[in-house]
């Protein structure tokens, strides 16, 4: 049986034969790039060399690793990431968005996700935000649409400096935009599970078995019709309001499924903020990935004020 290899060996022997693959005219590089919720972790980049456009696709060396541990070939492996570079270098070019430092040609490109405050300190220190309980909005550019998918690149402070506007025109520009490339789907408890029925995804179903038997309230699903990165939405005007009309309730309960979606419902009469909470938790750690993590807390939406608070 074939020693495994060690991460670092792995590294060195990935580096290698990509080099020998692309040869010459291009440039192989393992740098050190920031991930939502995972920190800083390594990736292999690719640059051509001379060209225009120095923009590269990361290759996670983690999860290249992971997959070789798994019993995939190293050359398996490189080939697979050829393609795939192949692929974007030919589909996701800067050339789909123009010149990303005139704000003039991206603004309408502009968009903005929820992710933990707390797990992403340090990328929130070098970009631009705005801090939302314990969760924070940061704003992305759409490279490349397709209707389950969306490309985008992350907005720096450079690009912020060079633009010449504030946090707040770049939020207001990314509200405006989320209403027709990001719309809010609002789905029943019912809807959705037939929507995902045989589909294999999370379902809200298997958060609600960690309470006793089947909801008592109704509740919704709450996502954008690409259902990624759709836990924004409830921050859409009148997408709570709309709710609470629904429900027929002044306050909601919004439970944070993943960075994907919400799942809001009435509050009514006791406050069940705290075993909330609990089954939240739960389902954090046996069924969101790290990536997709968002917050173990409950919030609480107050119709008459329009405000969201942290109820547990």
């Amino acid at each position: 049986m074939a020693r495994t290899i060690t991460y670092e060996e792995f590294k060195e022997e990935m580096w290698k034969k990509l080099r020998g693959l692309f040869r010459e005219d291009h440039e192989i590089r393992i740098q050190k790039v920031r991930k939502v919720n995972l920190g800083e972790i390594e990736a292999f980049n690719i640059y051509k060399k001379n060209g225009k456009d120095q923009h590269s696709p990361n290759f996670y060396c983690q999860e290249l690793y992971e997959r070789y541990q798994r019993g995939l070939a190293l050359s398996v492996l490189v080939q697979d990431i050829k393609e795939k570079y192949q692929m974007m270098q030919e589909k996701v070019s800067i050339g789909l968005i123009g010149d990303v430092t005139r704000f003039e040609e991206v603004k309408n490109k502009i968009i903005f996700t929820v992710i933990s405050g707390e797990k992403n300190k340090e990328l929130l220190e070098e970009i631009p935000h705005r801090a939302f309980l314990d969760l924070a909005v940061i704003y992305r550019i759409v490279v490349k649409e397709e209707w389950n998918a969306c490309s985008s690149m992350r907005v720096t402070e450079g690009l912020l400096e060079q633009w010449g506007i504030t946090e707040e025109e770049l939020f207001e520009t990314a509200m405006e935009n989320m209403k027709y490339l990001m719309p809010v789907q609002m789905l029943s408890y019912t809807e959705m599970i037939r929507s995902l029925t045989g589909k294999g995804e999370i379902l809200p179903e298997e958060i609600i078995e960690e309470c006793d038997g089947a909801p008592e309230e109704p509740m919704y699903v709450v996502t954008n019709y690409r259902r990624i990165n759709g836990f924004g939405s409830i921050l859409y005007p009148e997408v709570l309001e709309e709710l609470c009309q629904k429900l027929q309730c002044d306050h909601l309960y919004i439970l944070p499924s993943s960075i994907h979606e919400a799942i809001v419902m009435a509050q009514r009469g006791e406050n069940h903020a705290k075993e909330l909470k609990e089954m939240v938790k739960a389902v954090n750690r046996e069924c969101v990935s790290a990536e997709e993590y968002l917050s173990d807390s409950v919030y609480q939406y107050h119709r008459a004020t329009g405000k969201i608070s942290i109820a547990a």
